[in-house]
């Protein structure tokens, strides 16, 4: 019996700690449009601690688990890092050797990267939620932060939505920058403005990433500043919508005699004859003008008849 109870109990136990796991990561997804520069020194104050509330909704990874040799194409780099890394209170990018992520306290404070043979590829991850949204956006500037060395510090940008945020990123080709740095000044500023690939639509836990890797040779800091991500709300397809208004019409249609009978809430009630006993109707919006169409499908010869409101007959 005791031996029951103390299991109960630890089951208990672990239950609560995964519903706090779950309710972490939940409160980490930030509503879009979501924005956020390093201006605010107080969002991190200690060396690899990350706060997880919605105010700041950014996590950072040292890469050191990740197995990237010297100059590997950023692009290709796909696997997750599993160790929390950030450097706080930095003062001094030529200063700091170590790689990895860093809080940059400078005249324009900054998040910032660095690969090294211990940093392979670090980054840091923008957590949102993009439930009902389309396009998703995503800007920052990437900044060149060191005036001593002259690297060669890759950029990518790659995403993942699985919501237990685990697994390998996607990368997106379009955002990559091939040297962020520029030697012997600090001012070179990069701008990263790219929508994602619709798969990226429409998740409660979609990660975006900024990383690097190590170089070849020498590695230099890069701020990531001034993040912003947008989307255009999805705007739901009403069913059975024949004069595109938003909303569904009251329709019938009638094997016996193929007619259709249509109700439109803007434009009153229509009659088509289009179809035959034994079809199967199957509306839809087949030339995109926003209007569902009159169609059918025929089992018998399988074919499909489209009345297209706007291509008309095929």
């Amino acid at each position: 019996m005791r031996m029951i109870l103390k299991k109960q109990k630890y089951a208990f136990i672990l239950s609560l700690f995964l519903i706090l796991i779950v309710s972490i990561i939940a409160l980490a997804h930030n509503p879009i449009p979501y924005s956020i520069d390093w201006t605010n020194t107080n969002l991190i104050t200690t060396d690899n601690i990350w706060s997880v509330s919605g105010e700041l909704g950014v996590r950072g990874y040292s890469g050191a688990d990740t197995p990237v040799v010297p100059g590997t194409n950023a692009r290709t780099v796909l696997p997750e890092s599993l160790i929390l890394n950030v450097k706080a209170n930095q003062t001094n990018p030529d200063a700091l050797v170590e790689g990895g992520v860093a809080e940059f306290e400078i005249a324009n404070p900054t998040i910032a990267l660095k690969g090294s043979d211990t940093a392979h590829a670090p980054y840091i991850n923008v957590l949102v939620d993009s439930r009902g949204l389309t396009n998703i956006r995503f800007r920052a500037n990437v900044r060149d932060l060191s005036t001593v060395n002259n690297a060669v510090q890759q950029v990518a940008v790659q995403f993942r939505y699985r919501e237990d945020e685990t697994g390998p990123f996607t990368d997106v080709p379009n955002a990559y920058i091939a040297d962020a740095t520029e030697g012997g000044t600090a001012t070179k500023v990069t701008p990263i403005d790219v929508i994602l690939p619709p798969d990226a639509n429409g998740h409660i836990s979609l990660e975006i990433r900024i990383m690097t890797v190590n170089a070849v040779g020498n590695d230099e800091w890069i701020g990531i500043d001034d993040i912003n991500v947008t989307g255009i709300t999805s705007t739901p397809r009403r069913v059975f919508d024949f004069d595109g208004d938003g909303r569904s019409d009251v329709s019938v249609f009638r094997p016996s005699n193929g007619g259709w009978y249509i109700n439109q809430s803007m434009n009153g009630f229509a009659g088509i004859a289009f179809g035959q006993a034994g079809d199967k109707i199957v509306p839809a919006d087949y030339d995109g003008d926003g209007k569902t169409d009159v169609a059918v499908y025929r089992p018998s010869n399988g074919t499909w008849y489209l009345n297209r409101s706007l291509a008309g007959f095929t």
